[in-house]
């Protein structure tokens, strides 16, 4: 009996000779119906659109079980036949898990890099060169902590690579592929060179020589230096590790072919005896004796190891197995060969023949390549055998198997009518296509090229044209998104912009010009809710073990599964953050953990989360700004506080418990132990969240079941005190939530999905993204240390760029309507033009030579310029070019490439629409409505205004500016910057410098006495380190000359009043408590710059105006001593204060309505005189000054020009003034608005000094 072959170019044709068979055995046997069928698949892409398929035509699949390739078969075979209990326990310990086998690597080499330093000594000749890696690896780490952490982490990905060799040893190298001799009962295979595993499991070295290829002569010239090596550690870890395993498995094997033959020899005997009686019916004539279905069927291949069809082979031999083979030709092309391979051949064999006969002409030469080997260098499609290599390699192992016997061709001849089809055709005819010969109908568009210049470009693309496809069906023939594949090389790196483009929430923030909802499904990537649940997960138990700052805890805080683990909401989070800060919190968890990071002298732990969680605790029972117990309490918890406190003291507990856990010194438990802690760990997840930790747990249970196993007293191929760090079985578990999305299948939208992930699955549409050169075929880093990359190839081997070749190819062969390429063919920095990947490349040049010239006069190789992109002139209608931008007006104007009117229509028409240069708004009135209703605003915010008017106009727009410093901290203070030290001032004297009330004024005026201030009170502000001392004595020192400023004097006690500037405009202002007072002494601890002498003049305007009193009070003064000067404002009557506050009320309307770019930053900068000009207006002398300030693009220490005021070049000015004319601006704004508003500040009172006067302190000798 030997496989029954059905081969087809139709993947289609093959589910429907599949249906046959499974229909034909129910005919023959009423209660097949109910009998499991088991079909071998290459991988979940296919089980499931298979599945579908039988479901849909037999309207039953729920009997269907499917095995992952062959290997799968094998070991549910061993099953079947072996019912033994004994040896079902053997087959469970033999058939190790990938992560198993890492972990017996890892358990086996972990004992020699236990000490600090390698010592030979200990370690066995032949391992030596690997742990010896190890070692110089951490060389150069002067911790010991860390070089033990570093061993550790790379012997397990050393074990990680190993296992990844192995597992590919076993199918490619794991046993012999050559038929015994007959009659020779103990075989050896004088010639295999694929039998290594039993060499090494006696412990005999490889023939590297036969392996190489390579004669005595070339080895020390062409042998790779390391291949004895290898060769030699991976031998002893076969031998050392495997050997037992190996040895099991061979006995099982042996032992399964003896059972199935035990089998067929009494099933023999047994039919003899049924031919003599008549009376046994069907049912048990069907019956099995081997433990084996009837039939076992193998749907489609795409890798094909030797070993594994040569169990299939055997296996036919006891029960029905149908290979239903999916080959894209039906000729015989085994032999074949890459014409690039050819050429290259050739030109070898002309060499070596010139070398031989050096007076040999070229007709000679011609003559002999002709003559020789020419069946064997034949290629008689070129794409074909460029792009199947492995494909043929799978055919000639079948062929060489079988020698095509028991074979079923059913390859469907009908007429291609499109470009797709005519190139799927000619692959099948294996007929290459005659040069220039095929006319392209021009409504063809089976295949096309979009290109673009990114990659968000190309989704924005493909989105309109999958409308448009979508809209083009028909009743008779509709389109789903199920019919759409879209492959991509880089799927993780497209996933956030498909997820952008391709909004995911249909119907939310949608409008009417948007493009209609396309549901996506991103298959093979790990769900962001997964993700996110996993890192709200790890995050409790790996936060502490960085610098645990306060952006990477509000990271981890900010995570769904985080707040509903701790029954917290957006808001309630935003709190305690804000909370968190406003007490101190910068980095660190609490001392303990800042020891790692502080030198031993440094014993300064404030600024960590313990210090700002204290004083929010003490905050609760003490709340004011006083100190208990070296504690500082905090002011600002409100009752509605008082639970989140709480939750915040629990979060604490959660993470100091956990701070351990990743110290490989400090904790050394089992992986069992560990397994079981972490899912006790993630319990309180699961009720809180739900399904997004499913995946995790069921990843974390299996693992546990794997170990299990392993250490059964069964197998024990894993001892009960194997231990791993914490750190290395969380980024196992990491790897296997992330592999769990490996199991692709077909979904019902429009399925993303890498290249090479879902092969040989047909769709109407197939899209190729991102077909980029250096992007596809792919680059990746092939497995380290592999021995077969070093010996030669053997008949059947994998290559990752064959593999992409090949994908490639099924994309081409199972696209039933349309295949789309997308690449960036020009560079999004400067437009030039970039070619695509070579696969691609080449795949356009072979249309370019197959399809005939649009006009027949045009030279074949005529190139043509589409858009800045060359390409032949015959392949203009495939070639789509698209702008950079879309909203690039050229691109709606280009009749070739669909667009439709949807958001950037109105942007491209907008820009078409305008007639000349952009209008500015400094041209135009904002409209502003009259309000009706009466306005309370908050004084000092309406003097903000006023003196940046910037501001004003902002507020007007309801536009906001997001500067860096509203950022959350990243560390504590080291030294105080200008803002941090005004911090500390203004404590200073709100603590020490208190108000006098009218209360205090009738205590006793001589009471000199003093608080000496303490510096508990300024934990939350002082530097950390040796800084804190001297900045403290400097704030003191600063104090102290203000004190001595004050002169004995009483800061004026202040309250809020309402002043009604307008019949629908009231302030609430700030003015001294005492009605009767005439003096408003103020201390500030900023210095008093030209914004704050400004700001202090409206104060004095604003407190004149409430008082109301006439032409009295121009002997009222209003002082304010600053940090480096006092500024003093007198000379005004209530009168003129009422007048000069008009004209800043009119311009702060006039500011909302339209920019007035006049900052007193910039007005007040220096001193100067008012002088005429020619239209008698008076203007500052230094006016010429005031605009190079304005206008100079450097700062030279200081303040940065962005957050300068007085500069054009500040954020918010560089905004509204953008492509204004910034210094004939502020001359117009001076014009108008500066004697109006300013000059009156420079004008002398009657005791001769100005009306705003700064004073510099006396400096005492």
């Amino acid at each position: 009996m030997a496989i029954h072959v059905i081969q087809s170019q139709r993947i289609e044709v093959l589910v429907d000779c599949l249906i046959e068979k499974l229909k034909s055995n129910q005919s023959t046997n009423a209660l097949s119906v109910l009998q499991e069928r088991h079909i071998v698949v290459p991988d979940q892409a296919i089980a499931a659109w298979l599945e579908k398929q039988i479901a849909e035509k037999i309207s039953i699949s729920a009997n269907i079980k499917h095995h992952r390739k062959i290997l799968g078969l094998q070991w549910k075979a061993y099953d079947w036949a072996l019912p033994n209990k004994q040896d079902r326990e053997r087959i469970k310990g033999i058939n190790m898990p990938p992560l198993i086998m890492q972990w017996r690597i890892y358990n086996a080499l972990a004992v020699f890099i236990a000490a600090d330093q390698f010592d030979a000594a200990q370690i066995p000749t032949d391992v030596q060169p690997l742990v010896q890696r190890i070692f110089d690896s951490t060389a150069q780490l002067s911790d010991r902590k860390k070089r033990e952490q570093k061993r550790q982490e790379m012997l397990y990905w050393i074990a990680a690579q190993v296992t990844r060799l192995f597992t590919n040893y076993m199918a490619f190298r794991g046993s012999c592929i050559h038929t015994p001799d007959e009659g020779v009962e103990h075989w050896v295979c004088p010639h295999c060179d694929t039998d290594w595993l039993k060499a090494w499991s006696h412990n005999q070295p490889l023939n590297i020589m036969q392996l190489t290829g390579l004669k005595p002569e070339q080895a020390d010239e062409y042998l790779p230096t390391q291949a004895r090596q290898l060769e030699h550690w991976q031998r002893w870890l076969w031998h050392q590790v495997f050997q037992k395993d190996f040895n099991d498995r061979q006995e099982i094997d042996n032992k399964f072919w003896f059972a199935l033959a035990h089998a067929e020899q009494n099933r023999q005997q047994q039919f003899d005896l049924d031919a003599e009686d008549d009376e046994r019916d069907d049912d048990e004539r069907h019956q099995t004796y081997n433990g084996l279905p009837e039939q076992i069927f193998v749907f489609t291949t795409l890798e094909l190891p030797p070993a594994q069809l040569k169990f299939l082979y055997r296996l036919a031999a006891y029960t029905e197995v149908h290979l239903l083979y999916f080959n894209p030709s039906r000729e015989y092309w085994a032999d074949m060969v890459d014409p690039v391979w050819k050429d290259r051949y050739n030109l070898k064999l002309q060499q070596r023949y010139i070398e031989r006969n050096p007076n040999v002409s070229t007709v000679q030469i011609q003559a002999y390549l002709s003559t020789t080997n020419a069946e064997f260098r034949e290629s008689q499609h070129s794409l074909l055998t460029r792009l199947g290599k492995r494909a043929r390699d799978n055919f000639a192992l079948l062929v060489n198997m079988s020698g095509g016997e028991g074979w079923e061709d059913i390859f469907p001849d009908t007429e291609p009518t499109t470009l797709l089809a005519q190139i799927q055709y000619d692959i099948m005819t294996l007929e290459e296509p005659e040069q220039h010969q095929y006319a392209l109908a021009g409504s063809d568009e089976s295949i096309q090229f979009h290109v673009c210049h990114s990659s968000q470009r190309q989704l924005e693309v493909l989105r309109e044209q999958l409308v448009h496809w979508l809209a083009e069906g028909t009743e008779q023939e509709p389109r789903h998104p199920s019919d759409i594949l879209v492959l991509v090389p880089n799927l993780k790196e497209l996933e956030p912009h498909i997820r952008t483009v391709f909004s995911t929430t249909r119907g939310m923030g949608r409008s009417a010009v948007d493009l209609p909802y396309i549901p996506v499904k991103i298959a093979g990537v790990v769900s962001q809710d997964i993700q996110n649940a996993w890192q709200a997960f790890v995050g409790r138990i790996e936060i502490s073990q960085g610098r645990f700052t306060a952006e990477d805890f509000h990271d981890w805080l900010n995570l769904n599964a985080v707040q509903e683990l701790y029954q917290l909401d957006h808001v309630q989070m935003e709190r305690m953050m804000e909370l968190l800060i406003q007490a101190g919190f910068r980095r660190g968890l609490d001392e303990q953990h800042m020891l790692a990071y502080l030198s031993e002298q440094d014993r300064d732990y404030r600024y960590t989360f313990k210090f700002a969680l204290d004083r929010l605790a003490l905050g609760i029972a003490i709340p004011q700004h006083a100190v208990f117990e070296d504690t500082l309490s905090f002011a600002g918890v409100l009752s509605s506080d008082f639970e989140l406190v709480q939750t915040l003291i629990q979060i604490y507990r959660d993470i100091s418990a956990r701070r351990d856990w990743l110290n490989p010194n400090l904790s050394t438990q089992t992986v069992k132990v560990w397994l079981q802690q972490l899912d006790a760990d993630l319990k309180p997840f699961v009720e809180a969240s739900g399904r997004a930790f499913e995946t995790i747990r069921s990843v974390m249970r299996a693992m546990t079941q794997r170990l299990h196993n392993a250490q059964s007293d069964k197998v024990e191929s894993l001892p009960n005190s194997f231990n791993l760090p914490l750190s290395l079985l969380l980024k196992e578990i990491q790897q296997g939530i992330d592999s769990s999305a490996d199991q692709i299948e077909p979904t019902g939208s429009v399925t993303f999905a890498d290249m090479g992930k879902i092969r040989q699955v047909p769709f109407s549409l197939v899209v190729l993204m991102n077909m980029d050169s250096g992007k596809f075929p792919r680059r990746d880093q092939q497995v380290p240390f592999d021995l077969m990359d070093v010996f030669k190839p053997v008949l059947g081997d994998r290559s990752r760029l064959e593999d992409d070749k090949g994908a490639f190819l099924d994309a081409l062969l199972f696209a039933r309507q349309s295949l789309w390429i997308f690449y960036n063919g020009f560079d999004v920095n400067d437009g030039e033009s970039r070619e695509p990947s070579s696969v691609i490349y080449e795949f356009s040049q072979f249309l370019a030579r197959m399809i005939q010239p649009q006009q027949l006069n045009q030279p074949h190789d005529a190139m043509l310029d589409l858009d800045g992109l060359r390409i032949p002139q015959q392949l203009e209608p495939l070639y789509h070019i698209y702008p950079l931008q879309p909203f690039d007006p050229m691109g709606f104007q280009q009749s070739k490439n669909l667009r439709y009117k949807d958001q950037w229509f109105a942007v491209a028409e907008h820009i078409l629409d305008q007639p000349g240069q952009r209008q500015s708004w400094i041209n135009r009135d904002y409209p502003v409505h009259d309000e009706q209703e009466v306005r309370v605003l908050d004084g000092q915010e309406w003097i903000k205004d006023v003196v940046f008017p910037a501001r004003a106009y902002l507020k007007t727009l309801g536009v906001a500016s997001v500067y860096t410093g509203d950022q959350l901290p990243q560390q504590e203070p080291l030294l105080l910057d200008r803002f941090q030290q005004y911090h500390v001032r203004d404590l200073l004297q709100k603590h020490y410098v208190q108000p006098a009330s009218r209360v205090d004024q009738a205590e006793d005026q001589n009471s000199t006495t003093l608080t000496e201030p303490d510096m508990a009170l300024f934990q939350d502000v002082l530097p950390v380190g040796h800084s804190q001392i001297a900045t403290w004595k400097l704030s003191l020192q600063e104090q102290a000359q203000l004190l001595a400023r004050l002169d004995g004097r009483r800061v004026t006690a202040t309250t809020l009043q309402n002043l009604q500037l307008e019949p629908h405009l009231i302030l609430s202002i700030t003015v001294p408590e005492d009605p009767q007072s005439m003096h408003w002494l103020s201390c500030m601890a900023s210095g008093a710059k030209p914004k704050r002498q400004t700001q202090t003049w409206l104060e004095y305007l604003l407190w004149l105006s409430y008082l109301d009193l006439g032409d009295e009070g121009a002997t009222y003064r209003r002082e304010v001593i600053c940090n480096d000067k006092s500024i003093v404002c007198c000379g005004l009557s209530s009168a003129q204060a009422k007048l000069q506050l008009s004209e800043w009320v009119a311009m702060w309307k006039h500011a909302q309505k339209r920019p007035v770019v006049l900052p007193a930053a910039l007005i007040r900068q220096e001193k100067c005189t008012w002088v005429e000009n020619e239209t008698g207006q008076l203007m500052p002398d230094n006016f010429a000054k005031l605009q190079e300030e304005w206008l100079k693009n450097h700062s030279f220490g200081g303040v940065e020009l962005e957050s300068n005021e007085a500069n054009s070049h500040h954020r918010d000015w560089s905004f509204i003034l953008q492509q204004q004319a910034a210094d004939e601006l502020l001359a117009l704004s001076c014009r108008y608005y500066a004697e109006r508003l300013y000059h009156v500040m420079d004008t002398e009172a009657d005791d001769g000094l100005k009306k705003l006067n700064v004073i510099k302190p006396e400096v005492k000798k």
